[in-house]
């Protein structure tokens, strides 16, 4: 039999937009997520050339921890799991942007030390308050951190310096809770987590998104949706006024419906689209 051809799955090397520099706080920092996945895969990012020059990382968790403690904990992850091997040099330039803060998720007092000790650490280092907040945590304490965020101003609503969720899967255990989640997180944004894109040696490309998720669509008309498939926007334009695109029942003349009958695309492409809409619609696939 012969051999499988082997498949180079290192990242392709294309010219990114530089990354604004800003603070990453991990809640759930003492965690396995943090020390196997997520630090090997800044480190990594470092190494590659596609971590910002000045960039800090605080862990937030229930253990009580030193930064010291921390860092070697981490450093005991990069060596066991990292794609790349540790480089002292380059670990010893990384290490020194972690840190550690011990605090409960559902306390208020956490938030507060929590502001403080981030305000602190972007002093330091000259970070211009970008935030990103990675809640490796469970689904039942998203929207305790959440509103105790928002309530500390740690996260605010603005374009500059921006404030980003990112919530680990899975987003709530039915639809109900996960509803509830969209409700406290959301807030007119998309998250996406574990996106992962490799180039093939033939050309094209793997796009692994097993994580990914959308919340607070509300902004997001179906005319947007639509337009972001070719050929659908056109048919769009002759449907009623306030039309779903939805199809019967709900949307009994819609006429994309003509595209496919036209043969301009094909069934499986309007099913596709009418999911996406049927999602934003709150209703339930059948």
């Amino acid at each position: 039999m012969p051999a499988t051809p082997r498949i180079d799955i290192t990242p392709a090397q294309e010219a990114l937009a530089p990354v604004e520099p800003c603070t990453l706080i991990i809640f759930g920092g003492s965690g396995d997520l943090a020390r196997r996945r997520l630090i090997p895969a800044l480190y990594n990012l470092m190494l590659d050339g596609l971590l910002p020059a000045n960039f800090a990382v605080l862990g937030l968790g229930r253990k009580s921890m030193t930064n010291e403690d921390f860092r070697a904990t981490l450093r005991e992850g990069v060596l066991t799991h990292s794609r790349q091997p540790l480089k002292e040099d380059r670990w010893s330039v990384f290490t020194e942007r972690l840190f550690y803060l011990a605090g409960g998720n559902e306390d208020r007092q956490t938030y507060a030390a929590l502001k403080a000790r981030v305000e602190d650490i972007e002093r330091q280092f000259g970070l211009p308050g970008n935030r990103i907040f990675y809640l490796s945590i469970p689904p039942s304490s998203f929207t305790a951190v959440c509103e105790g965020l928002e309530h500390s101003e740690l996260a605010v609503r603005r374009a500059r310096p921006y404030a980003r969720i990112i919530v680990e899967k899975p987003v709530g255990r039915d639809l109900s809770s996960a509803q509830q989640i969209n409700a406290v997180t959301g807030r007119g944004r998309h998250t996406s987590v574990t996106a992962i894109m490799l180039a093939l040696p033939g050309g094209g490309w793997i796009v692994d998104t097993p994580g990914i998720r959308s919340f607070g669509l509300a902004h997001i008309t179906p005319d947007d949706i639509v337009a972001a498939f070719p050929g659908m926007a056109e048919a769009a334009e002759e449907c009623p006024s306030g039309c779903g695109h939805l199809g019967p029942p709900e949307d009994p003349d819609c006429m994309l419906d003509t595209v496919v009958a036209e043969g301009l695309a094909t069934e499986g492409r309007l099913r596709s689209l009418r999911r996406l809409l049927a999602s934003r619609a709150g209703l339930a696939e059948e």
